[in-house]
C-alpha cells in the first residue's frame, strides 16, 4: 500500500547539496566540511537503498551541522517523513492499524505541507473503515445484514482502488445471491402442500 517517498532527483542533487553545505574551513559548530559532506553522502546512499531509519538518523546529524541550509532542511524533512511512513508500514504489516494511523497523524502535524503523509493517512483511515465493515459482515446474523455490510465493504474497496478487494467483494456478492436464491427455492415447496390441503 505504502511506498518510499524519495526521488532520483534528490539523489542526483547530492552534489548540489554538498556545494550548498559550504566550502569554508568549518561550520559555526566547528564541524569540518569533509566530515559533514561524508555524512550527507551516507544519508543519500541510505535514501537510495530505502533504509529510512538509517537515513533519518544521519539526517538529524546533518541538521545540527548545517541548520541554516533551507534546501538540505527540505531533504531532511522528506526523509523524516519517509521514516514515519516506513514505521507506519511495519505497524500495518503487524495488523496494528490504529498505531499506523497515530504515527502518520503525528508526522503530519509536524510536517503539514508533506502531501505524502496526508495521502498515506487517508489510506490507513480507509483501511480501518474497511476493517470495521468486514467485522460487521462477519457478525451479521441474517442475509439482510450481510447484504448491507457487503455494500459498505464494496464501497471501501472501491475507494481504496484495490482490484483484489473489489474482486473478493464480487465473489462474496455472488455467494450471497446464491444463498438467497437457494433459501427462496427451499421455502417455495413448503408452501405448496399447505395450499393443496385447503382445496376441496
Amino acid at each position: 500500500m505504502m511506498k518510499k517517498y524519495y526521488t532520483s532527483l534528490m539523489i542526483f542533487a547530492a552534489a548540489g547539496t554538498l556545494f550548498l553545505c559550504g566550502c569554508g574551513p568549518s561550520t559555526p559548530e566547528g564541524t569540518p566540511p569533509a566530515e559533514r559532506n561524508a555524512l550527507v553522502i551516507r544519508m543519500f546512499r541510505s535514501m537510495e537503498k530505502g533504509d529510512a531509519p538509517s537515513a533519518a538518523a544521519q539526517a538529524a546529524k546533518v541538521r545540527t551541522m548545517d541548520p541554516g541550509n533551507a534546501y538540505l532542511s527540505w531533504i531532511i524533512e522528506v526523509q523524516e517523513c519517509n521514516q514515519a511512513i516506513a514505521q507506519a508500514q511495519k505497524a500495518l504489516d503487524a495488523g496494528r492499524l490504529a498505531e499506523a494511523e497515530e504515527i502518520l497523524f503525528g508526522a503530519g502535524r509536524r510536517y503539514p505541507l508533506q502531501s505524502s503523509l496526508t495521502m498515506e493517512l487517508k489510506k490507513v483511515r480507509q483501511l480501518r473503515q474497511l476493517q470495521a465493515a468486514v467485522k460487521m459482515y462477519c457478525a451479521a446474523r441474517d442475509t439482510a445484514g450481510r447484504e448491507y455490510a457487503l455494500k459498505v465493504v464494496s464501497r471501501q474497496a472501491e475507494q481504496l482502488r484495490d482490484p483484489v478487494l473489489v474482486a473478493q467483494c464480487n465473489v462474496l456478492r455472488k455467494q450471497l445471491e446464491a444463498e438467497v436464491s437457494a433459501a427462496r427455492k427451499a421455502a417455495a415447496p413448503a408452501a405448496e402442500p399447505a395450499e393443496q390441503v385447503r382445496k376441496p
